[in-house]
């Protein structure tokens, strides 16, 4: 059986290859558990030396994968500029294939399923709460376009055959289908061996105490919270609390140096470092070096850094949004704007023993439910029951 899958990963394209990186590979693996080939449908980024793949250093070669490369843009005035060619694409994209599975919300996923929506079979993998964004985000046109994509992924939720949300709960009271056979389930996109897991922490007597913040991109006005995170920072010296902060993620249209001046105009230039974008091997050294993370967010899926950190015992401060009111105890979740909020609780664990050794403890636990062998179980059922319907012509009803 053939499947479509659809999403918001990238490739980038040199000569007649494709290259993924480790995400992108890990997800093809994924659905190859089941079946027999994928035709993975991904905006593509055309280069023309080896060293500006970066980390997209996976080739594809295996031949039950096939690579559709869709026009690359970043945001809604790019993709405004390939819209048209975009849609002609999608017309016939799905042909050859047995079952459509998109990721959404995604821009290319839902180009697809305009295309597929009334003819073809397909289910949703829900990766992100579009209408927690919607309500949370500060900018109005955010607002018209997030409150679009819930439109839109509520349309297709109802209409699916399967639904799968990264969340046991929260996002499952927005989207669901309404379908009388349909599947459901519920998994993380993360990938954790539990050799990554390292166990709880001890408290230490010490200065300074690390914090870490960590995001796909670092920019100033972000929705996750850098520019917060530097207000922060602050407060704590205000107060005399020794600290320093560690961003991980990538650089964002210059935003690492709209922040080192922005923590520079504060008084607090010198307690940040910035470490770029990080393989897994090193943003775990990165995370077991630090004591706690501190995480302000607007909206999210279930965040694997999260799930990470409290897989090696770090106590987590974050908002109360998605998936984290899953993850994290409810007195540690802060309200986005409340920067003496956060102040107050990194404080808290920093003097409390007992506070921060069973914070610790609560998060490791709890990550033990996100083990890749526990989710590839749930998710190769998952795609088991899809094929087992498609097999059996019930997918329409």
């Amino acid at each position: 059986m053939k499947v479509l899958v659809a999403c918001d990963e990238y490739s980038y394209r040199f000569g007649k290859d494709f290259y993924l990186r480790d995400f992108g590979q890990i997800l093809v693996k994924r659905y190859l558990m089941v079946f027999d080939e994928v035709r993975f449908v991904v905006r593509t980024r055309e280069v023309f030396a080896l060293e500006e793949l970066k980390i997209y250093k996976y080739i594809v070669e295996d031949p039950r994968v096939e690579v559709v490369p869709v026009p690359f843009f970043q945001g809604p005035l790019q993709y405004a500029k390939v819209y048209f060619s975009v849609k002609r694409m999608m017309e016939k994209v799905a042909e050859g294939c047995d079952l459509v599975i998109l990721r959404l919300p995604s821009t290319t996923a839902f180009a697809v399923w305009d295309s597929i929506k009334s003819c073809f079979p397909y289910a949703i993998e829900g990766v992100a709460d579009c209408y927690d964004i919607y309500q949370n985000s500060s900018s109005l046109l955010h607002k018209i376009l997030w409150y679009r994509m819930h439109c839109k992924m509520l349309e297709a939720s109802h209409k699916a055959m399967g639904i799968s949300c990264v969340t046991r709960n929260y996002m499952q009271k927005h989207y669901s289908s309404h379908r009388k056979d349909r599947i459901f389930s519920h998994y993380s996109s993360i990938e954790m061996l539990a050799a990554f897991r390292s166990g709880n922490r001890h408290y230490l007597q010490k200065k300074p105490w690390g914090l870490i913040h960590v995001s796909n991109q670092v920019f100033l006005y972000s929705g996750k919270g850098h520019r917060e995170m530097i207000l922060i920072l602050r407060i704590l010296r205000e107060r005399g609390v020794d600290v320093t902060l560690t961003f991980v993620g990538g650089d964002y249209f210059g935003g690492i140096a709209q922040l080192t001046q922005y923590a520079k105009s504060l008084g607090v230039g010198d307690l940040l470092r910035f470490s770029g974008f990080v393989s897994t091997d090193r943003l775990r050294e990165l995370l077991l070096e630090a004591d706690i993370l501190v995480y302000p967010t607007r909206a999210e899926g279930l965040p694997r850094v999260i799930i990470e950190a409290s897989a090696l015992g770090l106590p987590c401060v974050t908002t109360p949004v998605s998936g984290n009111t899953e993850l994290i105890d409810k007195d540690f979740l802060v309200d986005y704007s409340d920067v003496r909020g956060f102040a107050d609780k990194i404080e808290i664990l920093i003097n409390d023993k007992y506070l921060y050794e069973n914070q610790s403890r609560i998060n490791y636990e709890r990550s033990a439910a996100y083990c890749k062998d526990v989710l590839d179980s749930r998710r190769k059922e998952f795609y088991e029951s899809l094929k087992d319907a498609v097999n059996n012509d019930i997918v329409l009803t």
